[in-house]
């Protein structure tokens, strides 16, 4: 190759931030997805589920918009009759989802060198009341997919949430901590 073409394509490639100015919307893998939740009570420690993830990233140039939502009616744990009191606690049938939306989110690191911290600044919404919310996340990229993991701590009276109780003598505890594995794939 000549050396004016080795050139011209090197200013090419800097002047349009190589293949970081991709645009392009990517969407939730479910199936590959996964949220996990940590709760304690006066009796004993449990955990749960999301099974019902969605959501869309869309990408222009470096930065990433998008959101990502939680159907209330997919959290689950290993007892029927917490989760009937989770669902009512949630009032599922009038707040069905948790909503986090992210706007402006730098993933420059993650484009370039398939793998680093995403910092997702946004808006959750729970019960219907929305909070401001940093996620930092680690990213890494394997071929068109996304891969961002993390852990958070919600405090669900900051969303007008009781949590539940048994006849007043077994209480759940405020503090629910999160652990996601949330799969984008580029479509």
């Amino acid at each position: 190759m000549s050396r004016f073409i080795k050139i011209a394509l090197y200013i090419l490639f800097v002047f349009s931030g190589g293949y970081a100015q991709a645009s392009g919307q990517w969407h939730v893998v479910p199936e590959k997805s996964s949220l996990g939740f940590m709760c304690k009570s006066t009796l004993h420690d449990f955990n749960g589920s999301a099974q019902k993830l969605s959501g869309i990233l869309k990408q222009s140039q470096n930065l990433a918009n998008g959101f990502v939502d939680v159907d209330v009616a997919g959290l689950t744990t290993d007892e029927p009759g917490r989760d009937k009191s989770m669902y009512q606690m949630f009032d599922a049938t009038l707040y069905p989802q948790i909503h986090f939306v992210f706007n402006d989110t730098d993933i420059t690191k993650i484009i370039e060198n398939q793998e680093g911290e995403i910092k997702f600044t946004g808006i959750m919404t729970m019960h219907n009341i929305s909070h401001p919310v940093i996620l930092i996340s680690k990213g890494h990229m394997e071929g068109d997919t996304l891969m961002c993991e993390g852990q958070m701590l919600i405090h669900l009276k900051d969303y007008g949430l009781k949590p539940p109780s048994i006849f007043g003598l077994i209480h759940v505890s405020d503090e629910v901590a999160v652990q996601y594995n949330i799969v984008f794939m580029n479509s």
